[in-house]
């Protein structure tokens, strides 16, 4: 993680500002069609993604779930893309429950 400033969003506020890319590779994804898995085509496909900002991990946290920007390794679950990039001077953390 890095050391930029969280700003924490809800559900609603980050549909508001981002749209999912649905997974192209998988016509059976998870989560409606929209998550990339951590293995294969679908993690090469979003490693050439990584440096673009649009790049999202679902991951697992101490007590509840989480989207984070970025390609992160850790305790992640899966992957998912946006059309719109996050900024570079924050980090953007969504609170999924």
């Amino acid at each position: 993680m890095s050391n930029l400033p969280v700003t924490y969003l809800t559900e609603d506020e980050f549909k508001s500002k981002f749209t999912m890319v649905k997974n192209h590779l998988d016509d059976n994804a998870s989560l409606y069609g929209f998550m990339f898995e951590t293995y294969g085509a679908e993690v090469d496909y979003i490693a050439s993604l990584a440096k673009t900002n649009t790049v999202w991990t679902y991951l697992e946290g101490e007590d509840d779930f989480y989207f984070v920007t970025g390609m992160l390794l850790v305790n992640r679950i899966g992957y998912f893309v946006t059309k719109e990039p996050y900024t570079e001077d924050c980090m953007v953390q969504l609170h999924l429950f």
